[in-house]
């Protein structure tokens, strides 16, 4: 890898030599907080990526160091070229990388840098890596503070961006987490806490509810952090009458949409919600046509919350799984307060 560092004043009288990682090419971790510490001195504001090679020490026990050290620079590289122009990578140390973007303050262009750098090299593929990881795929899991909306000081930046890296792993890692006061300054990573109230999570959607101004946009973001959280496999937001998918969260785990007719659910209309269990709908002679569908797009369970369109018609909120998963109760409330606060905005949008 080879940085292009000539845009950074910091950089302009050091030898590139004496201040990079020998292994990967990218700044070493002294250089790197040196960075660091120079743009909060001159209150810059600038987003801080910490990077997780995920479960790296098998490629080391399997493939030994030479291929593990092989894996770091190539990963690296990656990561490099999808945020090349917009900032540095440097070396933490071990398996952690470090990216840092000068001017990315705002949530969502953090997310966005986040977003690109994981899939870039989710999609990338390390033939030498078959015997460690299926079909050579390397993933990795990451924690993002910014400056100066997150800390004031480099500890302080390093401490909320440790806590989403944590909460990330806790996830069950390949993602990435956003650090947000409201949602995480209680994980304590030294004694592996993350307990997160659900009124905590309604509160952030009702937050980020009043900043936007489009109901569907507001929707849409709150449905990716919450599906980003609860690491559901796929969320959509669908039409009643025509099924056509209105919103529908990215999905990164390769689950096809399944299109499945909504009176295919038996939703009775006194409900508000339902929980479907693929195992469950295959003896029950009303739901064949259902679990079929489950069966031939791998849908495990399905979480479904009716909700109403600003046009007064009905939708669906439709939440799925791979696996036949227990929706814990926690989940259920915050899922479907965001699915009433819509549903509410919508009504007096109408009036």
């Amino acid at each position: 890898m080879t940085q292009d560092l000539s845009k950074y004043a910091f950089f302009e009288d050091k030898d590139p030599n004496l201040i990079l990682d020998p292994t990967t090419g990218a700044l070493s971790k002294e250089t790197l907080l040196q960075y660091c510490e120079s743009l909060i001195k001159e209150k810059t504001p600038f987003c801080f990526c910490f990077i997780d090679f995920d479960d790296f020490k098998k490629v080391n026990d399997t493939a030994g160091h030479p291929i593990g050290d092989k894996a770091l620079r190539e990963v690296s590289d990656v990561i490099y070229q999808s945020i090349k122009g917009k900032g540095v990578l440097g070396r933490f140390g071990g398996d952690e990388f470090v990216a840092v973007c000068e001017g990315v303050i705002e949530k969502d262009d953090a997310w966005q840098v986040a977003r690109d750098y994981t899939q870039a090299v989710r999609n990338s593929n390390f033939p030498y890596l078959y015997p460690v990881f299926p079909n050579g795929r390397v993933t990795l899991t990451s924690g993002v503070s910014r400056f100066p909306n997150d800390a004031s000081d480099l500890k302080e930046l390093l401490s909320v961006a440790d806590k989403a890296l944590y909460r990330g792993k806790t996830k069950g890692k390949n993602c990435f987490i956003v650090y947000d006061k409201e949602l995480h300054k209680h994980i304590n990573v030294e004694h592996g806490d993350t307990t997160l109230e659900p009124i905590a999570l309604i509160r952030y959607c009702f937050q980020e509810f009043g900043k936007r101004g489009d109901p569907l946009l507001s929707l849409s973001f709150c449905i990716n952090m919450l599906g980003n959280y609860y690491k559901a496999t796929e969320i959509s937001y669908v039409d009643e009458s025509t099924d056509k998918v209105l919103f529908n969260q990215e999905n990164l785990q390769g689950l096809v949409y399944s299109r499945i007719e909504p009176s295919l659910f038996l939703l009775e209309e006194d409900l508000s919600y339902a929980i479907y269990y693929r195992s469950q709908l295959s003896k029950d002679p009303r739901y064949q046509p259902l679990w079929r569908q489950m069966a031939s797009h791998n849908v495990g369970s399905i979480l479904l919350f009716r909700m109403q369109r600003e046009d007064g018609k009905g939708a669906f909120l439709r939440i799925d799984s791979r696996r036949e998963r227990i929706w814990s109760e926690a989940e259920i409330l915050v899922y479907s307060s965001a699915a009433n606060l819509f549903s509410l905005l919508n009504q007096v949008k109408r009036k």
